[in-house]
């Protein structure tokens, strides 16, 4: 996986959940999970029949935030 930040910028996460943006599914699950940061990813984690759905819904996720995340 590409990363387009310094390591140095995230040394005060120890943890960093990766979670595809393809599937609105596992957006809402990523809060439950203890991680201290959580990257949608468009991208490398998603299958390829869905990486054109993948910006879209990852804008709607980003639109709806206030209610999908505390």
């Amino acid at each position: 996986m590409v990363c387009n930040f310094a390591i140095e910028a995230t040394s005060h996460w120890p943890t960093l959940l990766c979670v595809p943006a393809h599937d609105e599914r596992f957006a809402v699950r990523a809060p439950l999970c203890s991680a201290d940061a959580v990257i949608l990813d468009v991208k490398e984690s998603v299958p390829s029949p869905s990486k054109p759905a993948a910006p879209r819904n990852l804008a709607v996720l980003c639109t709806n935030c206030v209610d999908i995340w505390p």
